[in-house]
This record gives structure tokens, C-alpha cells and sequence, in this order.
């Protein structure tokens, strides 16, 4: 029943803002954005901390609050355009759209090769689904993932197919899609959401993130060419569209090619900050499995700037600390972006510091309290936490 619901809000709200005019619902979606950020207390630290693992030191807060901002506001005008855009058609609402780089489509569409078209979550990503069967000149298919609400993902679907564009369910395969592309039809495909515990962990800003391989597995299986289209925001309910030259791979392998797709999404996103969906978890920690042992497409380290950081607490006496020293080896071995700190008693920090698989150790205060502990844990911005005492107060400090 609450699906339902859901569903005829969902309709309720699409007529409402197809009958508005376009810039009163894409102002109208700028100050609802606005709200949502200061009310949105979890998404707007999201928006923050991820800005943070992205750009490190070098954005300063002030600088990262306004992106963040900014990027609320331009989130929700843009799906408050869609509705209205929607409504238009491809032919009206190509009208509100320039186009750069479209020299580069044109000539793999008169070749007859098949295009994987690199896609992202930047400005209005659903208006590019619109237009680029009439833009293109071409078959046109898209890779989506179904959404929780079987009424509203069937409104979308509808929507989505109204100008001819074919869509691929990522739970039904993609052989349909791979023949597409073999035809010399052109498929998107976003890659730049979190891929969960089986995606192919490769460097996105310098940070080890689970990224799809896809695009680039449908790209070297079908000899597909890859073309980088962004979508980016404009004033008053205009767009930019910019399609880059295609991707020369510089390695014809599945997890080379993927971490330099993440390089091309990172230029294009740093070219507009505010137009990407920082709102969503993209650097997620994978929970338990957090040491990447057992990833089923394996990672790519190269070129990776940020490290993960992870503090193991030691036992308290030294016999103990010895036995678990081959433990705290095999950690190492897991992940090439560790970053590996001790949290010991003072009096076994030796041992710890003696260990070449340790980057570093940090002594406990004497007579310290859990408080002061979890303030240690705290002030040292780790990622993930190994407890390896059995004991609730060395739990409660984690």
C-alpha cells in the first residue's frame, strides 16, 4: 500500500510541474534543494565527506559548503524539469540544450560502429535519455537498474522508451544490449555509482572505489567504441551537453580500461563540481568485508593518492601481541591501498614498531579512560576499526 502511495505522489507531483511553466519549476526545484540542504542533516555530512575523500585538503570547508549547496539546488531543479520536460518531446526539448563535440558521434555513426556511450549522475542525466535517440541519429539503448517501486519504475521505463530509446534491466543481462552494439547502435551506460562487494575496485579521485567494469567489458568484447558524454547545468532552464573524443584504451584489458574511465568521469566532473550526485555514498565501505580478501573482479591500485586507513587496537600484553602479529601480516596483504596503524598500550608499542607490515603506531595514554581512547580513535579519521581484545571496553571505545 505504501508503494501505491508513493506512486500516486509521484503522478500528482509530474502533473503539477508538467502545467508549470519550465522556469518557474526550475526555480521552484532550486529552493526546495536549498531547504532539503539545510534540513538534511545525513545527506548534507554525505555531501561534505565526500567532497572531503575527493579533493582532501585542498578544498577548504567554506568552499565545499557552497558546492554542496549548490549542488542540492541543481539536483532537485533538474528533476523538477524533467517533468515538464517530459511533456515537450526530444525535438522541443533539444531546443533548450547546445551541444559540443557532436562531430565526435557523427563520425562513429557514419562508420557503423557500435558506441558505448560513458555516462554519469551530472546535471540532468534523464534529458540526455530523452534526446539522444534524435541526437544521435541512431539504435539507442540504455543499461538502468530497476528502482524499489515496481509503479514509479514502470512510469520511468515508459518515459524513458516514449522517443524510441530501448532499455536493458541489469537483472534480465545484456546480451540484447551486446547485440545493439555489434548492430552499430549506441548504449549508455552509467559507471559512476558504488558497484557493492562485487564490482571492480579501482582508483576514482585517488580513493579505491567499487566501480563497474561494464562499459569496459562491452567495449572490448564488441569492439564498441567509448564515448564520454557529460550533461551539464545552465541558467534558466538551459543545458549544456558535451560529447568528448572516444576513448583510445590505453590497455586492452577489463580493469586497466575501467580505472582510466574513472580518470575521464573525474575530468568531467571536475569541470562542474555541483552538477554531480555527490549525495550518494560513491566511496562506500564495504561492511564486514572492508579488507577487499575476497573480491569477486579483483582492483587496479595504480594511481591511487588516498589511502585507506585502518587502526588495528592490539591486545594488552606482549604474549598475546605476538600471537596475533601474523594476523595484523595477512591485513597488509589484502588491500594495496592500506594504510595500517597500531593502537597499542605504551609498554608493547616496541613490538608494533618493529613489524614492517605497520606503517605506524600510536601509544595509548597511561591511565587513560575509554573516553580519551574513543578521542584518539576519533582524531585520527580511520576508515574502519579491527578490535582485537575480547573485551566490552576495548568494544565500547571502537
Amino acid at each position: 500500500m505504501g508503494a501505491r502511495v508513493a506512486y500516486w505522489g509521484y503522478c500528482v507531483l509530474r502533473w503539477v510541474l508538467g502545467v508549470l511553466p519550465l522556469s518557474m519549476g526550475v526555480g521552484l526545484g532550486r529552493w526546495v534543494g536549498s531547504v532539503l540542504w539545510w534540513i538534511g542533516g545525513g545527506y548534507r555530512g554525505l555531501v561534505l565527506r565526500n567532497l572531503r575523500l575527493a579533493y582532501g585538503e585542498t578544498l577548504p570547508l567554506s568552499e565545499a559548503r557552497a558546492i554542496g549547496r549548490e549542488h542540492f539546488a541543481r539536483l532537485v531543479s533538474n528533476m523538477f524539469a524533467g517533468a515538464k520536460l517530459g511533456r515537450m518531446g526530444a525535438s522541443r526539448a533539444l531546443e533548450l540544450v547546445e551541444v559540443k563535440g557532436m562531430e565526435h558521434a557523427r563520425e562513429l555513426v557514419a562508420q557503423g560502429r557500435g558506441i558505448v556511450t560513458l555516462l554519469s549522475h551530472l546535471g540532468n542525466w534523464e534529458l540526455l535519455a530523452q534526446v539522444a535517440p534524435l541526437l544521435l541519429g541512431c539504435p539507442c539503448g540504455t543499461v538502468y537498474q530497476s528502482l524499489s517501486n515496481p509503479w514509479i519504475d514502470a512510469a520511468v521505463c515508459r518515459q524513458r522508451a516514449r522517443e524510441g530509446m530501448r532499455l536493458f534491466a541489469r537483472k534480465e543481462g545484456f546480451f540484447s544490449a551486446l547485440d545493439l552494439l555489434r548492430s552499430g547502435g549506441a548504449v549508455g551506460v552509467l559507471a559512476d555509482q558504488h558497484a557493492g562487494d562485487s564490482g571492480l575496485w579501482a582508483p576514482f579521485f585517488g580513493r579505491m572505489a567499487s566501480t563497474s567494469p561494464l562499459p569496459a567489458t562491452m567495449a572490448l568484447r564488441t569492439g564498441a567504441a567509448i564515448l564520454p558524454v557529460a550533461v551539464y547545468t545552465l541558467p534558466r532552464g538551459r543545458w549544456r551537453i558535451v560529447i568528448s573524443p572516444p576513448v583510445r584504451p590505453e590497455v586492452e584489458e577489463v580493469g586497466a580500461l575501467t580505472a582510466q574511465l574513472n580518470r575521464v568521469l573525474e575530468g568531467q566532473i571536475r569541470e562542474s563540481p555541483a552538477d554531480w550526485l555527490w549525495s550518494h555514498n560513491r566511496w562506500k565501505t564495504p561492511r564486514p568485508q572492508f579488507l577487499l580478501g575476497k573480491t569477486k573482479r579483483g582492483m587496479v591500485a595504480e594511481g591511487v593518492t588516498r589511502r585507506f586507513r585502518l587502526v588495528v587496537r592490539s591486545t594488552n600484553w606482549l604474549g598475546d601481541a605476538v600471537m596475533t602479529v601474523p594476523a595484523v601480516k595477512a591485513m597488509r596483504r589484502t588491500r594495496p591501498d592500506l594504510e595500517l596503524t597500531v593502537l597499542a598500550p605504551a609498554k608493547i608499542a616496541g613490538l608494533w614498531e618493529a613489524i614492517p607490515e605497520v606503517d605506524r603506531v600510536v601509544a595509548l595514554p597511561e591511565g587513560g579512560g575509554i573516553i580519551a581512547t574513543a578521542r584518539l580513535l576519533r582524531a585520527g579519521g580511520y576508515d574502519a576499526v579491527v578490535v582485537l581484545p575480547n573485551s566490552l571496553r576495548t568494544g565500547l571505545e571502537a
